[in-house]
């Protein structure tokens, strides 16, 4: 339960970006280690979304099981700070999903599970109920592993640039190594997939808890000042009041806030530039497939990365001018440059 007090501003108390013109990398802003109350109650909210489905394998118990014994060998754990930033991203991005459509169009998100999470490395699963000409529903999807990993971020861990590389390069690994218990060639593999989006329309997408399946893989990178900010503006739109003109102003300011933030175009830019990379391998695996029954998968896999791609880029083409993803796009010119360069034929 949000408190009824007055909601903290505490995005205004964030200090602002240096603009001092220097040739030394300007200072980062260190968020402390210990979230905010706000921040809490944010991976709170996001925590209590995830399903929790009992694993369907020995195996996939055991995989868990040598995870953990690897991250207790090098001294580590997943940070509060990262579990905010999953959660933050997982629940404001609807806010930038459906912004044209003239009647509101169900958006799906949905945390994945604890072995997708872990073994896949994926956070979330994105899904919109579309209908085509002919009436008929059908829906896109992607997954999303969201990260800290970013140039602004203030820890060391969290803004060097291997990294972001290497999640990239994940990405680019499991288009040329699929795997034969996953239907598809995709980079994002779920094992354990349910449909956040069928309670919108009765009789549509009935709940299928845990099928396997594959669709476009998106990294997401945002700095944790960013993160905070965020978070801090969706605990506001969720506020609540006994007096219902207070809660509807608080509420309507942040909503407005989220909306037209400038991490929209961040967002629906990072996403792009995902699936331009993914679409170009695809692209060069189908034409390549050794048998029709190869390329068809990849065919498939490309097919599911443009209809995605045909959703984002009227909303990013509205939204304001992306910035801050320069270090993204050459981590994906890294894996993907070859692959994008023979398909405009510039080698």
């Amino acid at each position: 339960m949000i408190d009824t007090t007055e909601p903290r501003n505490l995005e205004e108390e964030l200090p602002e970006e240096s603009t001092a013109e220097t040739k030394e990398q300007p200072p980062k802003y260190e968020v402390s280690a210990e979230l905010l109350d706000e921040e809490k109650w944010i991976v709170g909210q996001w925590e209590g979304r995830r399903r929790k489905m009992p694993l369907r394998e020995i195996d996939d118990l055991e995989r868990l099981r040598r995870i953990d014994k690897h991250i207790e060998g090098r001294g580590g754990s997943a940070s509060e700070r990262s579990r905010l930033a999953e959660a933050t991203v997982g629940l404001v991005a609807p806010f930038w999903l459906g912004a044209l459509e003239e009647v509101p169009i169900p958006i799906g998100t949905a945390p994945t599970e604890e072995f997708d999470d872990r073994v896949s490395g994926v956070d979330n699963i994105r899904e919109v109920l579309r209908i085509d000409e002919e009436g008929k529903p059908y829906v896109i999807r992607w997954c999303e592993d969201v990260t800290r990993v970013h140039p602004d971020s203030g820890s060391s861990f969290s803004n060097h640039p291997d990294k972001l590389r290497g999640k990239v390069a994940k990405t680019r690994q499991y288009i040329e190594s699929p795997m034969p218990e996953y239907p598809g060639v995709d980079a994002g593999r779920i094992k354990y997939m349910y449909s956040p989006v069928d309670d919108h329309f009765k009789g549509l997408l009935k709940a299928k808890v845990g099928p396997v399946t594959t669709m476009p893989r998106i990294v997401i990178s945002f700095p944790d000042r960013l993160i905070t900010n965020l978070a801090l503006s969706y605990h506001r739109s969720q506020y609540r009041d006994p007096d219902p003109k207070r809660e509807k102003k608080v509420r309507t300011e942040a909503i407005a806030r989220l909306e037209d933030h400038p991490a929209k175009a961040m967002y629906l830019s990072q996403i792009l530039i995902a699936l331009e990379a993914q679409i170009a391998i695809l692209e060069r695996r189908q034409k390549t497939a050794s048998s029709a029954e190869t390329a068809d998968q990849f065919g498939q896999a490309l097919w599911r990365a443009e209809q995605v791609a045909g959703y984002i880029r009227p909303l990013l083409a509205g939204a304001k001018e992306a910035t801050g993803n320069e270090w993204l796009e050459e981590a994906y010119n890294q894996e993907f440059g070859r692959f994008q360069q023979k398909e405009n034929g510039t080698t």
